[in-house]
């Protein structure tokens, strides 16, 4: 019997193990790919906006070049939603992969739940904190890997230093587990501050349910890093931003208008931003892509916008430019 369960657990290593390396070989193609035609269109885009720049705005030069402008915003958005939503949901799928595991699938020590560990003591379902260090060591867009009981209560959380530091040891207010157990199905939480690592993050849960009775058995979460993903986005540098000069801007939003990541680093850091009252993110959240002219933070801007969908989730992709001289578009 021994045997049979240490042939077994042999075999599915290797099976895991290549799924995952593949989800991983497509992101990093992917990344390279769309950092490729990225920093190439920026060269063609730079172009065109400083030879806009310089001819007069009602000439029809000016016109046809300013629409050249708006199509490259557009194939600008469109590379990044599409990278985006490919990134979400790469990571998406290795937690629903390994959601498969049978030591990911169970809490056999839930009765050990304690409020001074936050969950269950370190050396507890080793197995279960094996795959979560091993996503967390293979995979960097994470920085967290947990288990969450089905009332929301913490079993456990890799890192486990992290665990040691939670603030709470319920989670049933938050919006990653309201979403998976009210849609059965995987959910991309919006930005929140970890109570673990007090970083901006976002979450995706995976609901578990027994394979017999169809009972929610808990859920299956990884924190993803916004900052790594900001940093993507601003290594592309795309924005056209100095100190002085704002040119444009690329903003990811979540569903509820809360910055994501922003292309200028000089914005980082400032999150008290809202988008949700922009009619480009309400656009977006519908489904839609386009342009629109409209007032952001007191100036006239053009915004190029895109949703970006993980399942029953919508983020937005916004490009945002002032409209000046050189750019002539009516309001719609």
């Amino acid at each position: 019997m021994a045997y049979h369960k240490f042939l077994t657990s042999e075999i599915k290593q290797p099976i895991f193990m290549l799924k995952t390396l593949s989800v991983g070989l497509i992101m990093i193609l992917g990344s390279l790919l769309l950092t490729a035609t990225i920093l190439s269109l920026n060269q063609t885009y730079m172009i065109k906006a400083q030879r806009t720049t310089a001819v007069s705005s009602s000439s029809p030069s000016s016109q046809n070049q300013t629409k050249e402008v708006m199509a490259n915003d557009k194939i600008i958005v469109s590379l990044l939603a599409d990278s985006l939503a490919n990134r979400l949901n790469k990571t998406a799928a290795i937690l629903e992969v390994t959601s498969l595991l049978p030591q990911v699938r169970d809490a056999p020590y839930a009765n050990s739940i304690s409020p001074a560990f936050h969950g269950i003591p370190q050396n507890l379902d080793s197995p279960k904190r094996a795959v979560a260090q091993h996503i967390l060591s293979k995979y960097h867009d994470f920085d967290i890997v947990s288990f969450i009981m089905p009332n929301g209560n913490m079993y456990i959380l890799e890192p486990y230093s992290q665990q040691a530091h939670l603030t709470k040891n319920n989670y049933a207010f938050r919006d990653y587990y309201k979403g998976a157990v009210g849609t059965h199905n995987t959910y991309l939480g919006g930005v929140i501050v970890s109570t673990a690592t007090g970083k901006k993050e976002a979450v995706i849960s995976v609901p578990i349910y027994s394979n017999n009775s169809n009972q929610l058995v808990g859920i299956w979460a990884g924190d993803i890093s916004l900052g790594a993903i900001e940093k993507s986005l601003q290594a592309l540098n795309i924005t056209g931003y100095n100190n002085t000069t704002h040119n444009q801007r690329v903003v990811f939003v979540d569903q509820n208008g809360k910055k994501v990541a922003d292309s200028v680093k000089a914005l980082s850091g400032k999150q008290n931003e809202l988008f949700a009252s922009l009619r480009s993110f309400k656009n977006a959240e519908n489904g839609t892509a386009g342009s629109i002219v409209e007032q952001f933070n007191g100036t006239k801007m053009l915004i190029t916008y895109q949703p970006v969908k993980l399942h029953s989730t919508t983020w937005a992709i916004l490009l945002m430019r002032p409209v000046n001289n050189s750019i002539q578009m009516n309001k719609s």
